[in-house]
């Protein structure tokens, strides 16, 4: 009888233990962390002249070349690559606007090295091809030019100014909400171009807790636009919103035509920027 009753004061006891505890969590839960959903994030991109920031680059052609032209009738046949292109790209902060902070950068390409579809290939590793690129505090790319005289350049170019545009959104945003940035066509004169963007969540990279934006586009290539003149772009963002840095950046294009000596090439493109750092461990 009296074990009965010991039991039955332990379980008022333990009964009376809960309730305090969850009564001490109602009382205190303004002091618990907030649904992540809840909060709201803003953020611009800050430059400062003569800043120099390293990012590691990863280029990724994939398609098929056409054959080359012999004196005997060409084979109808192309030849598939897969170019990787590796480098460190050398960001020099040049000039920024006093009105509303957009800014000229200079980036040099670093170490590049190049294989072709796993093998290595030859390239000037002494080469530094120099950009200049003007950016916006909003993360819009409104110009690039690439002083080198390599095929298809100019093309890649046009191509950067929506590969790099990195929408910040115009007001405060939370995690799941969406935004549109129109910008200026390269291909066809007078049309836009729709980045639909996406705050998806926060993601640490390094020791830096980032917010990551998804981005999808399609980009139409000729005024008279047919399914084979639509390119679609996927592609994802990580900033540093406290400090209005870009930490990464990946971009796919479903298809591209770039010229080269023998002709035009259709390829997919992946790329990724991320914050060069020494010893750093993030994997490109």
């Amino acid at each position: 009888m009296r074990s009965t009753v010991c039991a039955r004061r332990r379980v008022i006891f333990l009964a009376g233990a809960a309730a305090a505890a969850l009564t001490a969590a109602h009382y205190a839960g303004a002091a618990l962390p907030q649904n992540n959903a809840a909060d709201v994030y803003s953020w611009q991109f800050k430059f400062t002249k003569n800043d120099i920031l390293r990012y590691r680059v990863k280029t990724e052609y994939t398609g098929s070349a056409p054959a080359s032209v012999s004196p005997v009738p060409a084979d109808p046949s192309s030849s598939n690559f897969h170019i990787v292109v590796r480098s460190v790209a050398r960001q020099e902060v040049h000039r920024v606007d006093d009105d509303d902070g957009t800014a000229n950068l200079l980036i040099v390409t670093e170490n590049p090295t190049f294989e072709n579809n796993g093998k290595p290939i030859p390239g000037n590793s002494q080469s530094k091809p120099v950009t200049t690129r003007r950016v916006t505090a909003a993360g819009i790319v409104t110009s690039q030019d690439t002083a080198t005289a390599a095929e298809g350049t100019n093309s890649l170019d046009k191509w950067a100014l929506v590969i790099y545009s990195t929408p910040a959104p115009a007001k405060p945003v939370k995690i799941g909400d969406s935004w549109k940035t129109e910008l200026p066509n390269p291909f066809v004169p007078g049309a836009k171009i729709a980045l639909n963007s996406t705050l998806v969540g926060k993601k640490t990279i390094g020791d830096t807790q980032t917010l990551e934006v998804k981005i999808e586009a399609s980009i139409s290539t000729s005024p008279t636009a047919g399914p084979n003149d639509v390119v679609h772009e996927t592609a994802t963002y990580n900033v540093d919103p406290a400090a209005g840095r870009l930490i990464r950046m990946d971009a796919h294009m479903d298809r591209m035509e770039l010229s080269t000596p023998t002709g035009l090439v259709i390829v997919k493109f992946d790329h990724r920027v991320s914050v060069y750092v020494a010893g750093d461990k993030d994997a490109d």
